[in-house]
């Protein structure tokens, strides 16, 4: 359904933030779910209601040097099959990550929007977030990634089930399930460069995902420093400021 809209209208609707008008994305990449064939996406010439998602952002979930992200409601028309059939409206939770205007941020979003797009192609799901598509504001540049919503962070979790989140309660279980992950993508040469707690998400159905792959790159050096930061994540021996990667430059 996501996959044929070409027109994200955002605005939003908690704590002091109340829009009286929306801002308009267009599409400019398309939807990278397995549950969508894959298509070439063809910027449309003209649009109609049914091109249209609707975006409320209703929960600021985070912040960093690329931009903001929002979980909200998404609401769609999806059109009858049959010619004089019946129109649906639809809603669906999803989480909107809005670039900042300054150029840096716009490219690493839309270097984000390729790594995931390369993970896709390769065949990389599990533990990897549906991304629903790119768009742009084409009056002030700005982009929005739109994505399926990962549930929450492994510090939130931690919180809610001990009120202390220094550090955090993995299973072996998860530990197992996430390092395959992270090896999927290191087979690739991709490096996350930012594998910690809150970057780690849990789904109310217990799903895991990584989340977050704003300064990863294809250096294919050192990969086994994501490996290292979940071992100590999950060993409760995880220093926040402790890892960087010196030869990013």
């Amino acid at each position: 359904v996501l996959a044929s809209k070409t027109i994200l209208n955002f605005r939003f609707n908690f704590g002091t933030l109340r829009s009286k008008t929306t801002t308009s994305f267009d599409r400019v990449s398309r939807s990278l779910t397995p549950r969508e064939p894959p298509k070439r996406f063809d910027p449309p010439t003209r649009h109609r209601k049914s091109d249209i998602v609707e975006f409320v952002a209703q929960q600021w979930l985070g912040e960093g040097s690329t931009g903001i992200a929002y979980r909200g409601t998404a609401v769609m028309l999806i059109k009858a099959d049959k010619e004089g059939g019946e129109t649906k409206v639809v809603s669906r939770v999803l989480v909107v990550k809005l670039s900042h205007r300054k150029k840096e941020a716009i490219t690493c979003l839309r270097d984000e929007y390729r790594v995931y797009h390369k993970l896709s192609m390769k065949g990389v799901r599990d533990g990897i977030l549906d991304v629903h598509g790119l768009f742009e504001d084409s009056e002030n540049g700005a982009y929005a990634l739109v994505m399926q919503d990962g549930g929450v962070d492994l510090k939130i979790r931690e919180y809610e089930r001990t009120g202390l989140c220094e550090q955090i309660t993995m299973s072996e279980e998860e530990y197992n399930f996430l390092l395959k992950v992270i090896l999927s993508f290191n087979r690739l040469g991709l490096r996350h460069c930012d594998i910690r707690p809150s970057n780690i998400l849990m789904n109310d159905k217990g799903a895991l995902f990584i989340a977050d792959f704003s300064i990863s790159d294809w250096k294919s050096v050192y990969l086994q420093q994501d490996v290292k930061n979940l071992g100590d994540i999950y060993q409760k021996r995880f220093k926040y400021g402790k890892y960087g990667f010196n030869d990013r430059t």
